[in-house]
């Protein structure tokens, strides 16, 4: 058999939906002439089967197609397509057949059709979402897929009545179930997760970062859309029945339907309310890995799942009063003995005569990935001048609660000081929360008297960030419009036209600033010809045989190595810099590419570990000028949660009640983060489960909901 360039494959597509227009239009034309109306559904749902082939021929078209689907595959699907429009087109024949039969006879086969065609469309529905993305999607256990099924032909039958007993409604549900399918297959593919209820909160953010991927159609898509085509040719039959009707008889029949409808919906919503699906199908879904549940259960019933589990959950056993007594306990024994430190009385003195700026700089994506041995042992030695700048205050390992993606909930962390661990999976407090009435770093530093500026060269609607930030406290940010002519490497603004705009800020106004950098140019994805080929890192990783995760490896590394460099220029200019300045830069998170590293470099190693791994970054804090009391060189593993806390003891800066607690909790759990916990014994420990420190853990989450959850009003 010849073979075909995939813009080859789009011939048919375009032939079929060509053929099916010039069949509307005769159609339309042959009821003109026999001086019938014509209904406008009917060119609607020419018009959905058309769509459906042009959207894969352009696909096709630019080369967005899977190699392992050939011309037949297409040629097939454009076949099928023209198929259901035909008969879609004939409904009015089959309608005019129907006619004929007794009613009783005609009545009961409408219903028996209604029924099998709701059926039908919920079961393929059920299926089709799970088909897309998941390689075993046969293993999902029957009463799981009978949990979708229920799902799905639930909410057909309420939109059956709210399309007064019609079908046009109904294919929602398919249109769904294949679209959030092959939304979930780019998401795992990219991110490594899956899609969480919260990320239909950020779909400006997601549509903002969507151009830096490659998207291409794959056989199951193609199989998936075609059924969604032969769904909704199976609803096109199904047509209200009210021409017999008088207009009363016709209006109260179409309230009554509407009212089902709308009763069934709210229905859905109480069951939601009122059942805990996890209760119900007696299975707990992994709250630090979720994506194992969406494996198991299948898309619809993991997604309700973590919906339903988005409230912050009260700590077991709290009491207000105790906890407010607890923390006043916790700040006595702070003022006692941290806080009267020689070295923190010393870096007190010293904050309160000089007032230095502190940069905050949230690097993206910036990890070291030489904490994979094997990735070591390839001959990548690190970020070179990161890892061997000398005079850190503090540096080490970074435990953060996200990988791959989620940048807003180690910016969360950072600024507000409060764990992931105890608000929950799948959540994004910038877009579920108003945080006026948070405490945050930044009304700590404006309370000082500090200008407060962030910056994110990117849109300012991504995360919410225009409005959380000012919920926040930031006096002004600076985004995309700020940065119109900075130069572009990679994936955005380069990091070094972040820190010129820095030192912009440091030039014009002499006070002291609390600036927050937020960069881009390392997000992914790591496509090949997104970075100078020149710049690629080329490493022949033993253990990993997947070429396409060496190749984004290889374009990762690329952008780290820019933004070592981009750092090395920030820190000369910030040496010249005629005021104190303290420095905390720090990554967000590994690479989606961690998780392929992780599972393939560590397979045999304990899950929990794996997953610790990918959920490692790093930091340093550094100034221009030496801190009174405090040495160089400490090497401490903490998290984003509580290292903003430790720069400020160790800087002498003023402290809250809740850091001052957090300090001192912090000498037992030294990092936590949405997967457990590292002791002081430097043990891994996961959330809920029994250890040393169980106690503390319990401790730091009731003065969080009581600082943090409390003033949400939850």
């Amino acid at each position: 058999m010849p073979e075909f360039a995939p813009a080859a494959y789009s011939i048919p597509l375009f032939v079929s939906a060509l053929a099916l227009t010039a069949l509307a239009v005769f159609h339309a034309v042959s009821m003109w002439r026999q001086c019938r109306r014509l209904p406008l559904g009917d060119i609607m749902w020419s018009v959905f089967y058309v769509a459906l082939l042009l959207v894969v021929g352009i696909f096709c078209l630019l080369g967005g197609i899977d190699a392992e689907a050939g011309i037949l595959d297409l040629g097939a699907y454009a076949v099928a397509l023209f198929l259901c429009g035909t008969i879609t087109l004939m409904r009015n024949r089959i309608s005019d057949g129907m006619a004929e039969l007794p009613i009783k006879l005609r009545a009961a086969l409408r219903a028996v059709a209604i029924v099998c065609v709701i059926a039908f469309v919920s079961i393929v529905s059920a299926w089709m979402i799970d088909y897309v993305w998941l390689d075993t999607s046969g293993s999902i256990q029957l009463q799981y897929f009978a949990v979708t099924v229920l799902l799905f032909a639930l909410a057909s039958v309420a939109l059956y009545f709210l399309g007064q007993r019609g079908g046009a409604l109904v294919t929602f549900v398919p249109l769904c179930a294949v679209g959030f399918g092959i939304a979930q297959y780019f998401v795992v593919m990219f991110k490594g997760t899956p899609i969480m209820p919260t990320d239909l909160l950020s779909l400006k953010t997601a549509g903002a970062v969507a151009s830096g991927y490659n998207y291409v159609l794959t056989p199951k898509m193609v199989v998936a859309l075609c059924a969604t085509a032969v769904c909704a040719c199976s609803l096109s039959l199904i047509r209200p029945n009210y021409r017999s009707f008088s207009r009363r008889t016709r209006a109260i029949t179409a309230g009554a339907s509407t009212l089902v409808g709308v009763v069934l919906l709210v229905a859905l919503g109480g069951l939601f309310n009122t059942v805990k699906l996890e209760d119900a199908i007696e299975f707990e879904y992994d709250r630090w890995m979720p994506i194992t549940t969406y494996q198991t259960l299948g898309f619809a019933p993991a997604f309700i799942e973590v919906a339903q589990d988005l409230k912050i959950p009260e700590p077991e056993g709290y009491d207000k009063q105790q906890t407010a007594v607890l923390l006043d306990q916790l700040v006595e024994e702070f003022d006692s003995t941290m806080g009267v430190a020689s070295e923190r009385l010393a870096a007190e003195a010293q904050f309160s005569d000089i007032k230095p700026t502190v940069i905050a700089v949230m690097n993206e994506t910036f990890s070291d990935m030489s904490i994979y041995e094997a990735v070591r042992e390839a001959g990548y030695g690190g970020p070179q001048f990161y890892s061997s700048l000398e005079g850190t205050l503090q540096r080490g390992t970074l435990m953060v609660s996200v990988v791959g993606g989620g940048t807003a909930n180690s910016e969360f962390e950072f600024l507000t000081g409060n764990s992931m661990a105890f608000i929950g999976t799948g959540k994004y407090p910038y877009q579920l929360y108003d945080l006026s009435e948070s405490d945050s770093l930044v009304k700590q530093f404006e309370q000082l008297g500090y200008g407060t500026v962030a910056m994110h060269p990117q849109s300012a609607v991504n995360w919410k960030r225009s409005s959380v930030y000012e919920q926040l406290g930031f006096d002004r940010f600076l985004s995309i419009e700020d940065f119109e002519s900075a130069p572009v490497y990679h994936s955005g603004a380069t990091d070094a036209s972040t820190y010129d705009k820095i030192l912009e800020l440091l030039e014009q106004d002499a006070a002291p600033q609390f600036i927050f950098d937020v960069t881009m140019q390392n997000h992914s994805g790591y496509g090949e010809g997104s970075v100078p080929a020149e710049d690629v890192v080329g490493l022949d990783v033993a253990g990993v045989d997947d070429p396409a995760a060496l190749s984004e490896l290889g374009v990762y590394l690329a952008c780290i190595n820019r933004s070592d460099q981009d750092l090395a220029y920030f820190i000369e200019k910030l040496k010249g810099v005629d005021r104190p300045v303290a420095l905390v830069f720090f990554g967000d998170h590994q690479p989606g590419l961690a998780g392929t590293l992780a599972d393939s470099l560590y397979a045999d190693a304990a899950q929990l570990d794996r997953e610790f791994k990918k959920h490692e970054s790093t930091y340093m804090v550094w100034t221009n000028y030496e801190v009174a009391g405090t040495g160089f060189g400490q090497v401490r593993t903490t998290s984003s949660s509580q290292l903003a806390a430790q720069v400020l003891y160790a800087l002498g800066a003023p402290l809250t009640d809740r850091q001052k607690a957090d300090l001192v909790l912090g000498q037992s759990v030294g990092a936590i983060n949405l997967l457990g916990y590292i002791g002081a014994d430097g043990l891994r420990y996961e959330l809920g489960t029994d250890s040393p420190y169980r106690e503390t853990i319990a401790q730091m989450q009731a003065i969080q909901y009581l600082r943090f959850t409390e003033k949400l009003g939850q």
